[in-house]
């Protein structure tokens, strides 16, 4: 084993042969028993009896991947038990979760059991009402509870149990993987292993778009999501990865995480999610690739969309000096489906936490992200005298909150911000090791490869180089990325530094750099010649 992989997987924990088998080698055969998951006996058995008495059962998700993905795995598995289903995600215009418009679905379907995916935690009165018609709820999510649950037949959540310890990474789509598996189990042979090794696709794409640690159960369904999705055999799958320009059969969480993913979510911010599920589910190739276009423009609309945000934002902040400890920025002209993203965009550039608002009729749709080591919920919980509600994971939150208590908030945000130890907002390198260009040969890449899926929990493995030289002057490409060619006595090694063109001229000056870097194949060159993804290079 390369000297490079060795440390890494030393630096995770990993240095027993058995464990770094396990580790390298994810199976199917490892994942853990689902029975341990709260109520999900009482779901399985009121499932079972819908199918077997010819029951209409409405799945209803959440308009971003981790809802869509998950209706659509629901949707997938539970027909080929010979379910009736109705699946249904809401518009986003018409609000998070359970709504008015929700329940109107669910009446018109006649269903009379309603599984929830991604959504249900706090539809307390949206759940009473659908009892008070006689129809059953099962709720599957991954969310924090609140004081008071709904009133559900069956709530199947990691986090209202000791199933966290195993569990409490999962994705919603995650936990209706492990409903499934428990569904199946109950009747064995009724469920078609090669069925759910397809719709493993789906698990990854939204377990990857919902940025929850790539560790344990989610590396397991992850890694062989990812090979189902590289081959699938779904038209709406193929038609996704067309339009994305992702032919090639070998894909990783990066290429789920910045293309695909990004065009699922768009039609939600942009549209109506209800076009992103039934592209998943769309069995027609020629309805695929229409779906699959409309999709695509749907997110070059976004793209426009959140440049002219972030440049409204960034003007916010221009001759804001020194900046505060977190950001925050509202309009009442920017659209609620982009604050996420341009919240991300922000931190990357001031490494901050940071919240965008999108103001309208004197109601905000907010969007946090964060950096590593500061974890939003604690902070929004202090705030939550200031919200109507908010929720989410440690780096990345949203919250609704009244025009009059904007300018509160800032304020007692960036205080409890600036409360941190101030190490815990800055963004330091955390390297695997130091090594010399040598190193980095296909053996090593190959070995690193088998590291992921990389992702939130699992890091891609990032190095340091001291002196590297220039074979020849930098360049830029795609108008803001710097492309650089490394020497190594006679060999040479293509690198690609992401938006750091402007330092073009300084690092032709300097011929030799410092670099912080990982390494990986060039698959877009169609083969596999190595290249460094530059994070951070040093001229003095």
């Amino acid at each position: 084993m390369p000297r490079a992989a060795a440390f890494c997987l030393a630096r995770i924990g990993f240095t027993e042969s058995g464990d770094i088998d396990r580790f390298l080698n994810p199976r199917l055969k490892g994942l853990a028993d689902p029975h341990s998951l709260n109520q999900v006996d009482i779901a399985v058995e009121r499932v079972w009896r819908a199918v077997d008495a010819g029951e209409i059962i409405f799945i209803h998700g959440d308009y971003d991947v981790d809802g869509i993905t998950g209706t659509a795995f629901l949707t997938r598995t539970l027909e080929s038990l010979g379910a009736k289903v109705h699946p249904y995600v809401p518009h986003r215009d018409r609000g998070y979760g359970i709504g008015p418009a929700s329940l109107d679905e669910v009446r018109k379907s006649a269903a009379r059991l309603v599984i929830t995916v991604d959504c249900g935690m706090t539809a307390l009165a949206e759940v009473d009402s659908l009892r008070g018609d006689g129809i059953d709820v099962i709720i599957l999510d991954h969310h924090h509870a609140g004081e008071r649950l709904p009133q559900a037949l069956a709530i199947v959540n990691p986090r209202l149990n000791h199933a966290i310890d195993r569990f409490g990474n999962l994705a919603a789509v995650g936990v209706a993987a492990k409903f499934l598996h428990a569904l199946a189990a109950a009747r064995p042979g009724s469920l078609d292993p090669e069925v759910y090794k397809e719709a493993l696709q789906f698990v990854a794409l939204g377990t990857i778009a919902d940025v929850v640690p790539l560790v344990e159960e989610n590396r397991i369904l992850v890694a062989f999501g990812l090979r189902k999705l590289a081959e699938s055999r779904l038209a709406g799958v193929q038609a996704l990865k067309a339009m994305a320009r992702l032919p090639r059969r070998k894909l990783t969480a990066t290429d789920v995480a910045f293309t695909l993913a990004p065009r699922i979510n768009a039609v939600g911010r942009m549209g109506d999610a209800g076009d992103a599920l039934r592209l998943l589910l769309a069995d027609d190739p020629a309805e695929a690739y229409r779906l699959a276009e409309h999709i695509e423009s749907m997110n070059a609309l976004r793209r426009k969309v959140d440049q002219s945000v972030l440049q409204e934002a960034l003007a916010q902040l221009q001759g804001v000096d020194p900046l505060p400890a977190a950001i925050v920025v509202w309009s009442d002209t920017w659209p609620a489906g982009v604050v996420g993203i341009v919240a991300s965009r922000l931190v990357d550039r001031y490494q901050r936490p940071t919240i965008v608002i999108a103001m309208k009729d004197n109601l905000g749709r907010a969007s946090g992200r964060s950096v590593p080591g500061v974890s939003l919920p604690p902070l929004l919980d202090g705030c939550a005298d200031l919200l109507e509600e908010h929720g989410g994971h440690a780096q990345a939150a949203g919250f609704s909150i009244r025009a009059g208590n904007l300018e509160a908030f800032r304020e007692r945000f960036q205080k409890l911000t600036a409360e941190l130890d101030a190490a815990e907002i800055q963004e330091s390198w955390d390297l695997d090791a130091i090594v010399e260009l040598g190193e980095m040969d296909s053996e090593c890449v190959d070995w690193l490869e088998r590291l992921g899926p990389f992702g939130e929990g699992n890091p891609e493995p990032l190095f340091g180089g001291r002196g590297l030289v220039l074979a020849e002057p930098p360049t830029v490409v795609g108008k803001t990325h710097l492309k650089l060619v490394f020497q190594d006595g006679s060999r040479q090694v293509r690198g690609i530094a992401f938006r750091q063109g402007n330092r073009v001229e300084e690092v032709a000056r300097a011929g030799r750099v410092d670099a912080v870097f990982h390494a990986t194949f060039d698959t877009w060159r169609g083969g596999q010649e190595i290249q460094l993804v530059v994070r951070e290079l040093g001229t003095g």
